[in-house]
């Protein structure tokens, strides 16, 4: 292997691996973030006023690699008695024969940040987690492929041969 090559792939290991603890880190802050919304917000019961569906074109596997999404809309009242309206940012997807769990005149939680209703979220795992998981996934997918590099790296004789010259020079 050449010195060029193996200097190469030590570099997308390196960067995948802090791709990886990007993303943990992330996970982590938004997990922290969720918990903090989840104990100092203010909260409100509303009523699902609305569900807007909307197809995804991306690699899903129903109505011709389509999948459905349905985005509630609620209506509430805050603490200092108006009136507010907030969409849901994180949809549920429809399954085969299943309805979504969403339907107008549903009794739901709104959680809101003290004194500014405006930014309200729906208190659901799909709203306040998603985020998190996202992040999580990501930096277990990218830890893999990055330790899987690093490891099979490490294994190889021309590559330690090449190591410990790169190693020496420096």
């Amino acid at each position: 292997m050449k010195k060029n090559s193996c200097t190469f792939a030590w570099v997308i290991a390196w960067i995948f691996l802090m791709a990886a603890g990007l993303a943990l880190y992330g996970a982590v802050s938004e997990l922290c973030r969720t918990l903090a919304i989840k104990q100092n917000w203010s909260r409100a019961e509303g009523t699902i006023t609305n569900v807007t569906t909307f197809a995804s074109s991306s690699s899903g596997r129903h109505r011709g690699g389509r999948s459905l999404f349905y985005l509630p809309h609620v209506a509430f009242t805050a603490s200092d008695g108006r009136r507010y309206e907030v969409k849901g940012h994180a949809g549920e997807q429809k399954r085969p024969r299943r309805s979504s769990s969403y339907y107008c005149g549903q009794k739901v939680t709104v959680l809101y940040p003290p004194g500014n209703p405006q930014k309200a979220i729906i208190h659901s795992r799909a709203e306040l987690y998603s985020l998190s998981l996202t992040f999580f996934v990501f930096g277990l997918a990218a830890g893999a492929f990055g330790g899987a590099i690093f490891f099979s790296m490490s294994e190889h004789p021309r590559v330690r041969a090449c190591r410990h010259n790169i190693l020496d020079k420096s």
